[in-house]
């Protein structure tokens, strides 16, 4: 009887923290308005700037 408790505790940890992963790798989709859409992660670790001027916006922007 202990060790089915443990067993089903050990097993909903498991499924849990599955299911955590699964939520945190989501990623927004975006539509333009020629009605592309693209899906971008929720966490962006680096971004690309072509134009100087935009670079200016992103770093009044912080």
């Amino acid at each position: 009887m202990k060790n089915t408790g443990i067993t089903r505790v050990l097993a909903s940890l498991i499924f849990f923290c599955c299911f955590a992963m699964v939520t945190a790798a989501t990623a927004r989709t975006i539509t333009d308005q020629l009605g592309r859409s693209i899906s971008i992660p929720d966490q962006i670790d680096q971004a690309v700037i072509l134009q100087h001027q935009t670079l200016d916006i992103v770093i009044q922007l912080g």
